[in-house]
């Protein structure tokens, strides 16, 4: 399942394992890139690894392997 923008990110392979909210889907040929930003203010552009999965609580959460990202 892809993520739609507000949605919240973990970011695993990022140091403490932090959640980012999506502001912009940047549409790529093989995949899609995410603009997020941290509840610090920060902005970064992450894109899926090879491990991407799904939880259900009060909002979805997407969790996205980034480890060796070249976007962050």
């Amino acid at each position: 399942m892809e993520a739609k923008k507000g949605d919240y990110l973990t970011l695993h392979g990022v140091k403490g394992d932090p959640t980012v909210r999506v502001e912009e889907i940047i549409s790529g040929t093989n995949r899609d890139l995410y603009q997020v930003s941290f509840a610090d203010g920060r902005t970064a552009v992450v894109a899926p690894g090879p491990r991407v999965e799904m939880t259900r609580g009060k909002r979805d959460t997407h969790v996205i392997d980034v480890s060796g990202s070249p976007y962050l």
